[in-house]
């Protein structure tokens, strides 16, 4: 594990600004709302790139720090829905007041409770196929068949292939 990354919030956000790749950042957490912020409050931020980027710009991850969390749209569900992915103590909240298109709310969370609860490796794998199906459906066909074997790894028993 590598040390963390020394730039502070106003550097990162000049470092991005000058990305043609990124589009845009999102504040989000305590920073984010007056009068939220306490004395070890970080910066919570999603990175949002523009449509056609092969991948994350690798000069901006690894700047995780106590003052900094960089979110590179990790949470493919929500970024798909172009919204930010809840807190945890939060998900269950949102999602029963937005569901997200497609997704049956009380499934999803029982996944996930299985998965987090028990690291149940057969839910993880069929929740996968699902959400492969829709980053397939969204256009990103390529950034998955790129992990190659991998892949295979992560998909259901019925539905795994040979790349």
């Amino acid at each position: 594990m590598s040390a963390p990354h020394p730039m502070s919030y106003e550097a990162f956000v000049a470092h991005a600004a000058a990305d043609p790749a990124v589009v845009g950042l999102v504040l989000k957490g305590s920073q984010a709302h007056e009068g939220m912020v306490a004395r070890y409050s970080d910066h919570d931020l999603y990175v949002v790139l523009a449509d056609g980027a092969a991948a994350g710009p690798g000069t901006l991850e690894g700047f995780r720090s106590a003052r900094l969390d960089v979110v590179v749209l990790l949470d493919l569900l929500f970024a798909l829905d172009r919204r930010p992915r809840p807190y945890n103590k939060y998900l269950e909240w949102e999602l029963d007041r937005f569901p997200l298109p497609g997704w049956d709310t009380g499934r999803l969370l029982t996944a996930l409770g299985r998965i987090t609860g028990a690291g149940d490796a057969d839910v993880q794998r069929e929740l996968f196929g699902r959400v492969e199906a829709v980053a397939r459906a969204a256009g990103h066909a390529a950034t998955l068949d790129a992990w190659g074997e991998d892949l295979g790894l992560m998909r259901p028993a019925a539905g795994r292939r040979v790349p």
